[in-house]
């Protein structure tokens, strides 16, 4: 499974947290919050403020995964009864 990759925005907003938590020992440039408004879309900035909100197919590896899963649980379930009965004639 690929890892997934972080947008400019991402990366911004990634920056600015970094800076506001540690200082640095040498001064890069100070980004404010009406410049990060330019790069981000309406989706990210409500994802921002809220910081709750989701996307709805952040979790659908899980659900490929399972599905997986579970097909070859059934499979060698069935292939242990035909065994089974095989055998046991």
């Amino acid at each position: 499974m690929a890892k997934k990759r972080k947008t400019r925005q991402q990366k911004i907003i990634s920056d600015l947290r970094h800076q506001n938590l540690s200082p640095r020992a040498t001064q890069s440039p100070q980004i404010s919050l009406t410049q990060i408004n330019k790069f981000t879309p309406a989706a990210t900035k409500q994802q921002i403020s809220s910081g709750k909100t989701l996307p709805l197919n952040e979790y659908a590896f899980v659900r490929h995964d399972l599905k997986r899963t579970s097909f070859i649980t059934g499979a060698i379930v069935l292939a242990e009864l035909v065994l089974f009965f095989v055998v046991a004639q």
